[in-house]
């Protein structure tokens, strides 16, 4: 009786499991690059995470800080000054100032691509006279090449 009970729920049991089939799935990996600093006389390594930017097509080995704890992607003015496609970008003027009294502007729907992914239609802010101006080089190192900030936007 023990055994045809053990039976009866070990057909029961094989009955009801459902097969799992393991689904494709589309994933994409970026590369990010690390970069490290020396903060109060103490080197420290990965300190900052850039990965690929490019905005409204420009391909010029150009990159952001990916930065968790900004809520939205921030370019830097003085950063893009010296990049002749990029000097048609409309900023608008938010008419407001950030805690360091900083002017902020905005750019509407800009295309922007995170490496291999892309956004179509992101607004995008900035900061008014903040950043270095360069001349953007393939050669160049990623926090050289940085136009901003990637937040969680």
């Amino acid at each position: 009786m023990k055994n045809k009970f053990f039976l009866i729920i070990l057909l029961i049991t094989i009955i009801s499991c459902k097969t799992i089939e393991k689904s494709e799935t589309n994933t994409i990996s970026e590369k990010f690059y690390w970069t490290n600093d020396t903060i109060n006389g103490k080197y420290i390594e990965k300190t900052a995470m850039f990965v690929p930017f490019n905005i409204n097509g420009l391909k010029k080995g150009l990159f952001a800080q990916f930065d968790l704890g900004s809520n939205v992607t921030i370019i830097y003015q003085n950063n893009i000054k010296k990049i002749p496609e990029l000097n048609n970008i409309k900023l608008d003027s938010l008419n407001y100032k950030n805690d360091r009294g900083q002017e902020l502007f905005k750019v509407k729907k800009a295309k922007i691509n995170i490496g291999k992914i892309h956004f179509d239609t992101l607004d995008i802010y900035g900061i008014y006279d903040y950043g270095k101006e360069f001349l953007p080089d393939k050669n160049n190192v990623p926090e050289i090449n940085s136009i901003g900030t990637v937040g969680s936007d």
